[in-house]
């Protein structure tokens, strides 16, 4: 009986590892895929533009949308939380990273 218990368990065992190996190979997969795109993907070329009054798009952006106050640090907090808790489709991870690397950006 002990025996045919273990076995069942070693069946199992290796199912999971089947599992995990294949799970690696989809990541190994996206990965591959993800550097490939960020490959064709054209550099971004910033341009230093010059704003009345000193300020900056987002800030002439806000202030016509009526938004007074926006304080960065809360919104890249915001945005890791929502990558941290919220089962995102990669579409969507993809968009937090970008919307965090112009905050980032903005923030400097």
């Amino acid at each position: 009986m002990k025996m045919r218990q273990m076995e069942g368990e070693e069946l199992q065992l290796k199912d999971d590892i089947q599992d995990i190996r294949d799970q690696n190979e989809l990541l190994e997969f996206r990965i591959l895929e993800l550097e490939e795109r960020e490959r064709r993907s054209p550099g971004i070329n910033f341009k230093q533009l010059h704003f009345p009054e000193g300020l900056s798009p987002l800030q002439i952006y806000c202030e016509a949308e009526g938004i007074t106050d926006i304080v960065i640090s809360e919104l890249l907090k915001k945005l890791d939380i929502l990558g941290d808790n919220a089962n995102l489709s990669n579409e969507e991870q993809v968009a937090v990273i970008h919307a965090r690397t112009v905050l980032t950006l903005a923030e400097k």
